[in-house]
């Protein structure tokens, strides 16, 4: 099967799976480490954070980093590389990560302290008072300015790309696949579309499918449940080939065929 690392590079639309293992670099052009996962909140379905692995072979050391520490990902087809605005001592001083527990907003809020880039939760737009990062925004007083806010959010609600694929996915209660990748939309880092393997995973075919129709999400059960089209629409819909990726006629087409407004 073919991947291509650069779905479309007008549109700015990246698969997330080809993505691991992209080198993290500093500002300067030095590897500190690489992209492990990805982490997104199912509120938004945006990723708020890149989990990257700076340990060595025998050691694992996870950092979390927000798009706004980043410039813009360079894919090719041998190299793919996330430059980041930091030196490296930024990162090796980052809050440590502690493996395999949730993700607190209190963490959170010390990863902001530290880089200084602007709370997401906060405002009115996808990244608070943006609405998109803006890679080396980063002022230290920034998230000062409002932790008083803080006591009026709930906790994260981030979830792991690595653990979603392979969810189950439902529509009008039958099963008709499983996650197989994410299409992403780098300039605000929102979750585009779920790619879904229909039927027998060595011989069904690859749809797309806008997270905006999910209508819940069992993390319990692992499954994730769509609005609308049954289990027969879904299976003749316009096929996903990750060879041609995602552009706006495609994205036309498939709106079209499910009867959905363009959200664009």
């Amino acid at each position: 099967m073919k991947t291509n690392q650069i779905i479309d590079e007008k549109s700015q639309f990246r698969a997330v799976v080809p993505l691991k293992g992209a080198t993290i670099e500093t500002k300067d052009g030095k590897t500190v480490g690489k992209c492990g996962d990805f982490l997104f909140d199912d509120e938004n379905w945006t990723i708020r954070y890149i989990v990257a692995n700076t340990g060595g072979f025998f050691s694992r050391n996870e950092v979390l980093m927000s798009p706004f520490v980043f410039k813009n990902p360079e894919f090719g087809n041998y190299h793919q590389s996330m430059q980041t605005v930091l030196s490296e001592d930024w990162i090796e001083s980052s809050p440590p990560l502690e493996a395999h527990s949730p993700v607190s907003r209190k963490y959170e809020l010390e990863l902001a302290r530290h880089f200084g880039y602007p709370l997401y939760w906060t405002g009115t737009y996808l990244w608070g008072g943006n609405p998109h990062p803006m890679p080396g925004m980063l002022d230290p007083n920034e998230p000062a300015r409002h932790e008083e806010k803080m006591a009026e959010i709930g906790e994260s609600r981030l979830r792991s790309c690595d653990e979603v694929v392979g969810y189950e996915v439902i529509s009008n209660g039958e099963s008709i696949g499983k996650v197989d990748d994410f299409i992403v939309e780098t300039h605000p880092w929102r979750i585009r579309y779920l790619v879904v393997r229909t039927g027998n995973w060595m011989f069904g075919k690859r749809v797309i499918l806008s997270p905006e129709w999910v209508a819940d999400i069992s993390w319990e059960e692992n499954e994730i449940t769509m609005t609308g089209p049954d289990r027969e629409q879904i299976e003749s819909a316009p096929a996903f080939d990750p060879s041609d990726g995602v552009n706006r006629d495609y994205e036309g087409r498939l709106y079209d065929y499910y009867g959905r407004r363009y959200y664009w």
